[in-house]
Protein backbone atom coordinates (compact mmCIF):
# COMPACT_ATOMS: atom_id res chain seq x y z
CA UNK A 1 0.00 0.00 0.00
CA UNK A 2 2.65 2.59 0.79
CA UNK A 3 4.69 3.00 -2.97
CA UNK A 4 7.27 5.74 -1.56
CA UNK A 5 7.65 7.53 1.36
CA UNK A 6 9.99 10.42 2.45
CA UNK A 7 10.39 13.04 5.52
CA UNK A 8 7.24 14.75 4.76
CA UNK A 9 5.61 13.41 2.31
CA UNK A 10 4.53 9.52 0.71
CA UNK A 11 2.31 8.04 -1.69
CA UNK A 12 -0.30 5.29 -1.07
CA UNK A 13 -1.70 2.97 -3.37
CA UNK A 14 -4.86 0.58 -3.57
CA UNK A 15 -6.75 -1.00 -5.94
CA UNK A 16 -10.14 -0.37 -3.58
CA UNK A 17 -9.33 3.35 -3.91
CA UNK A 18 -10.08 3.52 -8.30
CA UNK A 19 -13.34 5.37 -7.51
CA UNK A 20 -14.27 8.83 -6.50
CA UNK A 21 -16.72 7.84 -3.84
CA UNK A 22 -13.37 5.69 -1.46
CA UNK A 23 -10.79 8.15 -2.38
CA UNK A 24 -13.08 10.63 -1.30
CA UNK A 25 -13.54 8.88 1.83
CA UNK A 26 -9.84 8.32 2.47
CA UNK A 27 -8.38 12.05 1.75
CA UNK A 28 -11.25 13.25 4.33
CA UNK A 29 -9.45 10.43 6.67
CA UNK A 30 -6.03 11.25 5.99
CA UNK A 31 -6.79 15.16 6.59
CA UNK A 32 -7.99 14.12 9.90
CA UNK A 33 -5.14 13.02 11.08
CA UNK A 34 -2.36 15.28 13.17
CA UNK A 35 0.47 16.55 10.90
CA UNK A 36 -1.19 16.67 6.95
CA UNK A 37 -1.26 19.46 5.41
CA UNK A 38 -2.29 18.00 2.30
CA UNK A 39 -4.11 15.40 0.39
CA UNK A 40 -4.19 14.57 -3.23
CA UNK A 41 -5.33 11.93 -5.09
CA UNK A 42 -6.11 10.15 -8.30
CA UNK A 43 -9.85 8.00 -8.84
CA UNK A 44 -8.19 6.70 -12.14
CA UNK A 45 -5.06 5.23 -10.11
CA UNK A 46 -6.47 4.30 -6.91
CA UNK A 47 -2.72 6.67 -5.37
CA UNK A 48 -2.86 9.36 -2.91
CA UNK A 49 -0.18 11.88 -2.36
CA UNK A 50 0.16 13.15 1.40
CA UNK A 51 2.04 15.91 2.46
CA UNK A 52 2.60 16.27 6.31
CA UNK A 53 5.34 17.36 9.23
CA UNK A 54 8.29 14.80 9.30
CA UNK A 55 6.58 13.50 12.64
CA UNK A 56 4.10 11.65 11.01
CA UNK A 57 4.25 7.95 10.04
CA UNK A 58 3.44 6.95 6.60
CA UNK A 59 2.66 3.32 8.00
CA UNK A 60 -0.16 4.92 10.37
CA UNK A 61 -1.42 6.36 7.86
CA UNK A 62 -1.98 3.26 5.74
CA UNK A 63 -3.47 1.31 9.01
CA UNK A 64 -6.24 4.18 9.45
CA UNK A 65 -7.22 3.28 5.82
CA UNK A 66 -7.63 -0.13 5.86
CA UNK A 67 -11.13 0.10 6.88
CA UNK A 68 -11.99 2.31 4.17
CA UNK A 69 -9.68 -0.02 1.69
CA UNK A 70 -11.92 -3.51 2.67
CA UNK A 71 -15.18 -1.87 2.79
CA UNK A 72 -14.21 -0.43 -0.64
CA UNK A 73 -13.14 -4.56 -2.03
CA UNK A 74 -16.30 -5.72 -0.15
CA UNK A 75 -18.84 -3.00 -2.07
CA UNK A 76 -17.18 -3.97 -5.71
CA UNK A 77 -18.27 -8.00 -5.16
CA UNK A 78 -20.51 -8.84 -7.65
CA UNK A 79 -24.36 -9.50 -6.02
CA UNK A 80 -26.03 -12.87 -5.80
CA UNK A 81 -28.55 -13.83 -8.19
CA UNK A 82 -32.04 -13.41 -6.47
CA UNK A 83 -32.96 -16.04 -3.97
CA UNK A 84 -36.24 -16.81 -5.65
CA UNK A 85 -34.27 -18.26 -8.67
CA UNK A 86 -31.66 -20.13 -6.36
CA UNK A 87 -34.69 -22.14 -4.41
CA UNK A 88 -36.61 -22.46 -8.05
CA UNK A 89 -34.01 -23.95 -9.81
CA UNK A 90 -32.92 -26.57 -6.64
CA UNK A 91 -36.41 -27.90 -6.20
CA UNK A 92 -36.69 -28.56 -9.93
CA UNK A 93 -33.43 -30.62 -9.26
CA UNK A 94 -34.47 -32.62 -6.02
CA UNK A 95 -37.92 -33.23 -8.04
CA UNK A 96 -36.65 -34.32 -11.26
CA UNK A 97 -33.60 -36.12 -9.57
CA UNK A 98 -36.48 -37.98 -7.50
CA UNK A 99 -38.64 -38.75 -10.67
CA UNK A 100 -35.21 -40.18 -12.19
CA UNK A 101 -34.46 -42.33 -10.01
CA UNK A 102 -38.71 -43.54 -9.42
CA UNK A 103 -38.27 -44.31 -13.28
CA UNK A 104 -35.55 -46.23 -13.44
CA UNK A 105 -36.95 -48.52 -10.52
CA UNK A 106 -39.81 -48.88 -12.87
CA UNK A 107 -37.61 -50.17 -15.52
CA UNK A 108 -38.68 -47.44 -17.78
CA UNK A 109 -34.92 -46.64 -19.06
CA UNK A 110 -36.14 -43.93 -21.86
CA UNK A 111 -38.38 -41.75 -19.33
CA UNK A 112 -35.11 -42.03 -16.79
CA UNK A 113 -32.42 -40.53 -19.32
CA UNK A 114 -34.96 -37.56 -20.09
CA UNK A 115 -35.57 -36.94 -16.33
CA UNK A 116 -32.04 -37.24 -16.18
CA UNK A 117 -30.91 -34.71 -18.95
CA UNK A 118 -33.46 -32.43 -17.33
CA UNK A 119 -31.71 -32.76 -13.62
CA UNK A 120 -28.34 -31.86 -15.74
CA UNK A 121 -30.19 -28.60 -17.57
CA UNK A 122 -30.86 -28.16 -13.55
CA UNK A 123 -27.59 -28.29 -12.25
CA UNK A 124 -26.09 -26.39 -15.19
CA UNK A 125 -28.48 -23.67 -14.21
CA UNK A 126 -27.48 -23.76 -10.80
CA UNK A 127 -23.72 -23.45 -11.40
CA UNK A 128 -24.87 -20.57 -13.74
CA UNK A 129 -26.43 -18.44 -10.86
CA UNK A 130 -23.46 -19.21 -8.59
CA UNK A 131 -20.41 -19.13 -11.06
CA UNK A 132 -19.34 -15.78 -8.73
CA UNK A 133 -19.05 -18.22 -5.57
CA UNK A 134 -17.01 -20.65 -7.13
CA UNK A 135 -13.61 -21.65 -5.76
CA UNK A 136 -11.14 -23.38 -8.16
Amino acid sequence: MIVHSFPGRFRLRHPALCGAAALDRACGILRGLPGVSGVSGSAATGSLLVRCDETLDAAVAAAALQGVCASAVAAKRPRPAPRSWHKAVKAGMGGLLGVSLLLLAGGSERWHAVAGFGFLAGLAAHLGLNRNRLTL
